[in-house]
């Protein structure tokens, strides 16, 4: 069976780790993009090693957190307290965190070289990020990829409106990406808009 890489460079300036949470029962993904020397860090979760989190922190000056949804905030406070770092995320994602972010995602104003695009009908305030630089589209819990589960959407128990989700989903395949990671997948490089088409199928 596949694991889940530990620390993965899935392009130029953008990275993925994973770390087994005991409250989650799976393995979670944290990522991070690199933008004119700015750090990014996509629902961050502390790593298991040291050694990956300082492989994480060469990759440039920590500037941003951004949560792909409400069920993210993981151990974003405790490094955007050491780091003295914003916090951005979606409307909808305010009322599941411990704060109120300093940011609010409206899918119209890039940080850092990523563009928020809400996916409504997964969980709360589900915030897609597009890279057009790296071809890179990072999801929140849309898209699952665990080698237990393979490639399937979120199951609709999960789901705030299965059928808006679909359609939220099928609107990414207007974006021009290379890449897609997940925060609970195994990242897909091989042909990722031709998987989320069949997907949708």
């Amino acid at each position: 069976m596949t694991k889940c890489p530990s620390f993965l460079k899935v392009a130029t300036g953008v990275v993925t780790w994973s770390v087994y949470s005991k409250e989650c029962k799976t393995d979670c993904f944290g990522h991070a993009t690199s933008h004119q020397g700015n750090l990014v860090l996509i629902d961050p979760i502390l790593p298991d090693s040291l050694e990956i989190w300082n492989q994480i922190m060469r990759l440039g000056t920590p500037s941003l957190i951004l949560l792909t949804n409400g069920n993210h905030e993981r151990h974003a406070r405790k490094v955007a307290q050491e780091y003295s770092l914003p916090l951005g995320a979606g409307i909808e994602a305010v009322s599941e965190l411990s704060q109120k972010p300093e940011i609010i995602l409206d899918g119209q104003v890039k940080m850092q070289g990523l563009r928020p695009v809400l996916c409504p009908g997964a969980g709360p305030g589900e915030t897609a990020l597009y890279s057009e630089a790296t071809k890179t589209l990072i999801l929140g819990d849309s898209i699952i990829n665990l080698p237990e589960t393979g490639l399937q959407i979120l199951p609709d128990k999960y789901c705030s409106n299965p059928v808006q989700l679909r359609q939220s989903l099928a609107s990414l395949l207007n974006l021009n990406f290379d890449q897609l990671i997940m925060a609970h997948g195994i990242p897909l490089t091989d042909d990722p808009k031709g998987k989320l088409r069949k997907l949708l199928r």
